[in-house]
């Protein structure tokens, strides 16, 4: 009897090590592609801007993947787009490799961005995936390097021209700390 309580305790002390809430932050950099429509020439303008990404990350991780909700903002400097704004929800699967506390991770995206540039302020929904890997470095502190692709809704259109935002892709590496309870 006192074998099988001994293991149990040993079950849920390795479960509970792997289903932690986390809080992670990150930075990156990011491209924001633009698609421009003239209605009057029907000319068609396709244009990126690069900026700086930083991410608050709040989440927890499970056995086999993590869910989590994160706050991106994105500084750009360049005369169209000013800063994004985006809140996320994610789901990710996690692959470990053997033993060695790296794991792969990739999932679906979806959630709302929010645009200010040198004439409108638009907004709108976006989906899309993120990737990566990230490296236990201890029980509480993990690492990451990720890839996130946000398919962008967000358009405006006047009596000359149409903008929409198209896609919205971020590189970035970020810290996370998992809460011991």
């Amino acid at each position: 009897m006192k074998k099988i309580i001994t293991l149990s305790l040993l079950t849920i002390s390795l479960m509970a090590s792997q289903n932690n809430d986390y809080i992670g932050l990150s930075g990156g950099v990011s491209k924001l592609s633009t698609v421009q429509t003239t209605t009057t020439s029907s000319s068609l303008q396709n244009d990126s801007s690069d900026g700086v990404a930083m991410t608050l990350t709040f989440g927890h991780k499970y056995e086999s993947g993590r869910f989590n909700a994160s706050y991106t903002f994105v500084n750009h400097d360049t005369t169209v787009v000013k800063q994004v704004s985006a809140f996320n929800f994610a789901y990710d699967f996690t692959f470990p490799i053997a033993t060695s506390g790296v794991a792969l991770f990739a999932g679906p995206v979806i959630g709302y961005s929010w645009y200010e540039d040198a004439s409108v302020n638009l907004d709108g929904l976006h989906y899309g995936v993120e990737m990566g890997t990230f490296y236990n470095i201890t029980e509480n502190f993990s690492v990451e390097l990720g890839y996130k692709y946000f398919n962008e809704t967000a358009s405006e259109e006047s009596t000359t021209t149409k903008v929409e935002y198209d896609d919205l892709q971020t590189l970035y590496f970020g810290i996370n700390y998992y809460f011991s309870y």
